[in-house]
């Protein structure tokens, strides 16, 4: 295999791991994950091969799930620990070393057959440990949502997503990468949404959709609206 991920025989080449562990996989009430997925990336595309760029991406997970209240409430948690490696011997501006730990928990309350409740929390501790230019990024990331649905009838949905971003430790003043803070610059970033259909009959339906976004730093706040009938022959 080594043929396809040299850079002596190989333009790009890519090794890529994935592995699940369940235990009670099949039990509804309780179960126990364990996921590991590793990513190798050659890129082997400059006649300089100092120019050529290796990345090494590792995550894994350990997840367990329970359910209570006779099955109405569904609660996950997660342990995340990954890192991500990129290393570029022409330019070491561009190195990457990111240890990234996180703890998720997802909140599944359906108290009626008509009603949904949900709750996505997560807190990210990020760190690159670059010799000569550390950073650490901290961040929340919550996202809630509601549900409403009428069997034949009516379905709407009304969701928030709100990212918290802080920078921790930064001396050389160092630009967030892409890859640190989910993207996302310093600061409080907000996307919501709400969605609603209307099934006039088996063949006609109304879809109304909202959507707006304001990210850190941004100048102003975006809002999509669009609304549409079809109708089906």
């Amino acid at each position: 295999l080594d043929k396809f991920h040299n850079a002596a025989s190989s333009l790009r080449g890519v090794y890529i791991i994935n592995q699940d562990i369940n235990y009670n996989e099949r039990n509804p009430i309780w179960g126990l994950l364990l996921r590991s997925r590793y990513r190798d990336n050659l890129s082997n595309q400059f006649l300089d091969a100092n120019n050529n760029e290796t990345r090494i991406a590792w995550e894994r997970i350990v997840q367990l799930r329970r359910l209570f209240f006779r099955r109405k409430l569904n609660i996950t948690g997660e342990y995340q620990n990954s890192f991500n490696k990129r290393w570029v011997a022409a330019s070491p501006s561009r190195n990457l070393n990111i240890l990234t730990e996180a703890y998720v928990g997802r909140f599944n309350y359906r108290p009626t057959i008509r009603w949904q409740f949900q709750v996505d929390l997560e807190r990210g501790i990020q760190q690159d440990r670059n010799e000569t230019n550390p950073l650490r990024v901290n961040y929340w990331d919550i996202k809630p949502q509601i549900s409403f649905s009428l069997r034949g009838k009516a379905r709407a949905t009304a969701n928030l997503a709100y990212l918290a971003v802080e920078e921790v430790d930064n001396p050389a003043a160092r630009a967030i990468p892409f890859e640190m803070g989910k993207g996302k610059k310093v600061g409080d970033s907000w996307q919501w949404n709400a969605r609603f259909e209307y099934f006039i009959s088996s063949n006609i339906t109304i879809n109304a959709n909202y959507n707006g976004r304001r990210d850190a730093a941004a100048l102003r706040t975006l809002h999509l609206g669009k609304a549409e009938v079809r109708a089906f022959f």
